[in-house]
């Protein structure tokens, strides 16, 4: 296990992440518990990561402990004030509660940013620390919209933003 040290942190998705993030998206212990459960090429994440720069419907968080980037936290726009979350860290941060962390700041991020009155998770089956973590953190088990082999979660809040154009 790599030793962390410093502050745990999220910061806002830079240019200068391209290919950390693609590093990452590709790391087969990523990849077996992503919702695609495949690899991407170089010109495919290049497209996606270019948009999510410029969305106002996707927030990429970066998570940090000292200066040493750990993992992804991000939410997808749905509707009806509701937002999707996805989150992953790299392996040697794993089993150590920071996913619980990187969840619930990642939420009051949201919070503060987009009128969101539900957070919704969708966790592969076999992926039973990340499970874990969204009980942890809060949410509870809900089956609504879940793909298939799938557990999905939501976490109902309050928004902390009085409004912000939804586009």
């Amino acid at each position: 296990m790599a030793a962390f040290s410093g502050r745990f942190a999220l910061r806002p998705l830079s240019p200068k992440d391209e290919r950390l993030v693609f590093g990452w998206r590709n790391d087969p212990f990523i990849v077996k518990r992503s919702s695609s459960q495949r690899q991407v090429s170089w010109a495919e994440h290049r497209r996606w990561f270019k948009s999510m720069l410029s969305s106002t419907r996707h927030l990429v968080l970066i998570a940090t402990i000292g200066d040493a980037p750990v993992g992804q936290v991000r939410f997808d726009r749905a509707r009806g004030g509701a937002c999707v979350i996805s989150v992953y860290l790299i392996e040697s941060c794993t089993g150590r509660r920071i996913g619980v962390r990187a969840i619930a700041m990642g939420c009051k991020v949201i919070r503060g940013r987009w009128p969101v009155r539900e957070i919704r998770a969708y966790v592969r089956s076999e992926n039973t620390a990340g499970q874990s973590a969204f009980l942890r953190a809060g949410f509870l088990r809900h089956a609504s919209g879940t793909p298939p082999d799938h557990f999905g979660y939501r976490l109902h809040v309050t928004p902390l933003v009085q409004r912000e154009t939804w586009s």
